[in-house]
């Protein structure tokens, strides 16, 4: 067995079953109808005769597709009511067209004498059967602040166009004699008929749409286009003595027909957010976003040309100058109330300006204040872990001091007096230990002052003398580990508050030896840059990969085990140069290879030269 070919992919879901080739037969249907209007011959009669029977089916397969989606139980019921009317529309025109070729063709007699038919009637219906559709089909609520721009936009839209069926077929229309009054009444019921099809058109246009069936209301607009395009073209060229059956204004029936057919067939098919459903909307959106400024270039622009062309001024120009005072008062009501909502939307975002300003500022001092607290925190947490180094390094010269005191205690009380060679040897001994004591217990003090920065002049060889001093042998006790220290004492003396900078060299030293697991060498080595000077901290450790360095000075990121590192060190460390207005980078040769981090901070000014004069 043989399997099912299936339909190319360009192919419409829509149109994959029996329905689809009802549907690709309807169109090669109509496109031989169209060739055969512009390349046969033959008489009038016999070009009125085809395009007169032409018709019937199509008329006849758009009634039968549209009363078929009225009965499908599986469709929403406003969907289904707004079918059936478009049904209904379809059969009258239909039942006319039928009638109407009775009437001429089987019948000629029983219309002799008659300038209004029961086709006529049935015709007419077509128009409130229709509008009656167009307002039964869902759509999208509108909303209370946009309810009067639809109507100036509607009124802009109709006004257009009652100007131009007024010009050309309703005036032109009325002043031609009718045997009458029935006659001159539905002679111009067709254009008002017209008129009244496209208001329910635009209205559904402006109450926007349900977001499942776009595709089918472009195909129902270009149906209903085409049929009130050749409508008023049929009048306009009647009146003008140059219509003749089978022309071109016919097409627009029968083309009207076959997207009436396509519309039926696409409205089970519903879809939300499909790439024909998102392509439908731009075309909606784009058409309500022109049709009005259309409608006034028209207007104006039908308006200019009677101006230009000097045309007598009868009622048609009367009434056509009458409406465009009509256009310009709705033009005038819809810019000001653009400008009011232009005015309000302002108002509107300067207020959610103002709002977020506060927020981002109110915000920014939330961080700012977490920002200072983590970094205090984090001191307090580096004067904790000092604490016991610190302990260790001041007990050897207190020892020292003790030993040294007990030395000259106990000659005083064994001989009454202290040898001068005895002071001479001790002395300096306490002497230095105590000032090395002091130096320890100064440096920490300082370094567990607040985080504000107070940047002054200071020699950056000290201030990393003093920071290996307060970490003592915390890494370079151990054998495994070796700290290089090769700042020279004659470097400018840079802008630095030198008890952050104590706490930026103390978390990359920390970081440093956790960088190196099995020992290493931590390398300070600094040197003069352009406008600042430089200090390097490099380890001999795991190293980095590019990934992880590019992301090192952002919160949080840790390469760390849980519950062995924050990620806070790091970004407390860009933050400290940044607000010293330095720099820090990082650079790695790769895993395995040792990782550098570079601190820049600007030099101080030099000191302003000396008056040679001198005082006066």
């Amino acid at each position: 067995m043989r399997p099912a070919r299936r339909p190319p992919a360009f192919w419409p879901a829509w149109l994959r079953d029996r329905w689809g080739l009802v549907a690709a037969g309807a169109a090669g249907y109509v496109a031989v109808y169209i060739a055969w209007t512009f390349l046969a011959g033959g008489s009038d009669a016999g070009r009125a005769l085809v395009s007169n029977l032409a018709f019937l089916p199509m008329s006849l397969l758009a009634m039968v597709t549209a009363l078929r989606v009225a009965v499908m139980r599986g469709l929403e019921s406003a969907y289904r009511r707004a079918w059936l009317w478009f049904g209904l529309c379809l059969a009258a025109y239909f039942l006319g067209d039928l009638i109407f070729f009775y009437l001429d063709y089987v019948s000629p007699q029983a219309e002799a004498g008659l300038d209004v038919t029961l086709a006529d009637g049935l015709y007419l219906a077509f128009y409130p059967f229709a509008l009656l559709g167009l307002l039964n089909l869902p759509g999208a609520p509108v909303r209370g602040g946009e309810r009067l721009r639809f109507a100036f936009d509607l009124g802009i839209v109709m006004v257009t166009a009652w100007m131009a069926v007024w010009y050309f077929v309703i005036s032109p229309g009325a002043q031609q004699t009718h045997p009458d009054p029935l006659s001159q009444i539905v002679s111009a019921a067709y254009p008002i008929g017209d008129l009244v099809v496209l208001a329910g058109l635009v209205v559904l246009l402006y109450r926007g749409q349900d977001a499942t069936t776009r595709s089918t209301l472009v195909l129902l607009t270009v149906a209903l286009l085409n049929f009130v395009a050749s409508d008023l073209a049929y009048a306009y060229t009647r009146l003008a003595g140059v219509y003749a059956a089978g022309g071109w204004v016919d097409i627009g029936w029968i083309v009207a027909y076959l997207f009436f057919l396509l519309a039926a067939l696409r409205q089970p098919f519903l879809e939300r957010g499909s790439r024909t459903e998102r392509w439908s909307a731009g075309v909606l959106k784009r058409l309500t976003l022109f049709l009005p400024l259309v409608a006034i270039a028209v207007g104006y622009g039908l308006v200019l040309v009677i101006e230009l062309t000097r045309m007598p001024t009868d009622e048609r120009v009367l009434g056509l100058f009458a409406s465009a005072a009509l256009l310009t008062v709705l033009v005038t009501a819809r810019q000001g109330l653009a400008l009011a909502d232009n005015q309000r939307l302002n108002a509107e975002l300067r207020a959610l300006s103002d709002d977020l300003e506060a927020r981002v500022a109110e915000r920014t001092r939330q961080l700012q204040q977490a920002q200072d607290e983590l970094l205090r925190s984090q001191k307090l947490a580096i004067v904790g872990t000092l604490a016991a180094e610190v302990v260790h390094e001041v007990s050897n010269p207190v020892n020292l001091i003790l030993n040294a005191g007990e030395t000259l205690e106990a000659e005083l009380e064994e001989r009454g007096e202290v040898d001068r060679s005895t002071l001479a040897e001790f002395l300096p001994i306490i002497n230095r230990a105590a000032w090395h004591a002091t130096r320890i217990l100064r440096s920490l003090r300082s370094f567990s002052r607040g985080a504000a920065p107070e940047l002054a002049p200071q020699r950056l060889s000290e201030v990393v003398a003093d920071t290996l001093l307060l970490i003592g042998d915390r890494v370079g006790k151990r054998p495994a580990f070796r700290v290089i220290a090769d700042v020279p004492a004659d470097l400018p003396p840079v802008i630095c508050d030198r008890n952050q900078i104590a706490q930026v060299l103390f978390n990359l030293i920390n970081n440093a030896r956790d960088a190196m697991p099995d020992g290493g060498v931590i390398t300070l080595r600094a040197r003069a840059a352009q406008g600042g000077v430089q200090l390097e901290v490099h380890d001999t450790g795991v190293g980095m990969p590019p990934e992880v360095l590019s992301e090192i000075f952002k919160p949080f990121f840790t390469t760390k085990p849980i519950g062995q590192g924050s990620g806070l060190g790091l970004s407390i460390v860009e933050r400290i140069m940044r607000e010293h207005h330095g720099s820090v980078t990082a650079a790695s040769p790769g895993p395995g290879q040792g990782t550098t981090i570079t601190l820049t901070l600007p030099a101080a000014a030099p000191p302003p030269p000396a008056d040679p004069g001198g005082p006066v």
